[in-house]
């Protein structure tokens, strides 16, 4: 700005100079109220309506009473824009406070994060609050083929069956939807494709549609995540996405889910083993628990070191101590060769408290019975972990 420009505007008369600087302020209110609705943002929509608004405000409350005379005319302009404004302030108060994050245990953070992965925390919240809670039963029938439903369930623990007429079979486990396509669709067409019932026991969130309805009437944002939640939930259903396993035949085929330390002896010392027949050894596994100092007796039964250690001294002219750690097999020999009357001659010792899952030869001789398969994959294990104790002379020294 030049000092002659500067100069012009100091020695402009102060009504001059106001009548200008309003009808500057009355522009900028037409360009931020246009520019509003180029935002795809809500929130960023509202805020920029609030500006429009205020200056709006500002420009017509000038025009109405800031001359010699009162202009009424534009004293109703004035009260509209008030009350638009005050809408905006109440719509934008609103989105904001929807947008803001709030404590979520783990468990919901993480059962949220699977089945509405564009939910906030806020939403997730609203949600929680008005859902009942269900615990249902083994084989409760949640739905029976064709029959209709007027909620929408989500599934929290354990795992739901569905049986379709075509003999496939689909499990359904933490974070997938039932009454997904009715809700999103809006009509029951003609009901459940299939039969649905608990493997086990379960525990659902459940909302009747109008609940639903209600709520993302308020929250848009939690419109677009259960809209978003639902397509997935549905992919994955139809086997697009990893997260359901399909399958067809029977119930055994259905690979069951492990726990954190299941998976972990799965992977160390039976990884021969399907996740069912795993599943199955260890549904026949009894737990024993030893304290520090103890012997551990072992007649012709097969162990596993669930925690622990465990101090193998092999008795004879060449006496040593070995040390076997979490997730190592006990008794191999005497599973391989039970009849071996001279097996070696081992001591076991616990280091520390030790916790054991032990497998007794009557259900050893039970799963060769009926379940040839496993015992022959259970039997590659066991001969693995011989092979490795064996190239490392015994496992590790209990001073390594």
């Amino acid at each position: 700005m030049t000092i002659n420009s500067i100069e012009f505007i100091t020695q402009m008369p102060s009504d001059q100079f106001y009548y200008i600087a309003m009808i500057a302020i009355g522009q900028l209110s037409f360009i931020f109220a246009a520019w509003s609705f180029v935002k795809k943002d809500m929130l960023e929509l509202r805020r920029f309506q609030v500006i429009s608004g205020t200056l709006g405000l500002v420009f017509n409350s000038y025009l109405a009473f800031g001359q010699d005379t009162v202009s009424w005319g534009l004293v109703t302009v004035v009260f509209w824009l008030s009350v638009f404004l005050l809408i905006n302030l109440i719509a934008e108060r609103r989105l904001n406070a929807a947008r803001m994050e709030v404590a979520l245990s783990s468990d919901d953070k993480t059962l949220f994060a699977n089945a509405l992965p564009l939910a906030t925390t806020r939403d997730i919240k609203n949600l929680l609050q008005s859902a009942e809670t269900l615990r249902l039963d083994d084989k409760y029938t949640v739905l029976a083929r064709k029959e209709q439903t007027n909620r929408l369930f989500l599934i929290r623990e354990g795992q739901i069956l569905e049986s379709l007429p075509s003999g496939e079979r689909w499990l359904l486990g933490r974070g997938m939807m039932l009454g997904d396509i009715t809700f999103l669709i809006n009509d029951a067409c003609h009901g459940s494709e299939g039969d649905l019932t608990v493997d086990g026991s379960v525990v659902v969130l459940t909302w009747t549609y109008s609940e639903l309805h209600g709520i993302c009437s308020i929250s848009e944002t939690l419109h677009r995540a259960l809209t978003d939640g639902i397509a997935r939930g549905l992919a994955r259903k139809r086997n697009y996405l990893n997260g359901t396993n399909r399958f067809g035949g029977s119930l055994e085929k259905l690979e069951p889910r492990l726990n954190t330390l299941q998976r972990d002896i799965h992977a160390e010392v039976l990884a021969d083993l399907s996740v069912a027949e795993f599943k199955v050894l260890m549904d026949l596994a009894d737990i024993k628990i030893v304290k520090s100092g103890e012997q551990i007796e072992l007649n012709n039964e097969l162990a596993c070191i669930e925690n622990g250690k465990v101090s193998v001294c092999l008795m004879g002219e060449n006496r040593s101590e070995n040390l076997i750690s979490q997730y190592g097999l006990l008794g191999e020999f005497g599973i391989i060769a039970p009849d071996r009357r001279n097996r070696t001659n081992n001591e076991l010792i616990a280091l520390e408290s030790t916790t054991l899952l032990i497998w007794s030869r009557e259900s050893l001789d039970d799963i060769e019975m009926n379940a040839p398969k496993l015992y022959i994959s259970l039997m590659k294990c066991i001969a693995r972990s011989l092979v490795l104790k064996l190239a490392s002379r015994g496992f590790n020294r209990p001073d390594q």
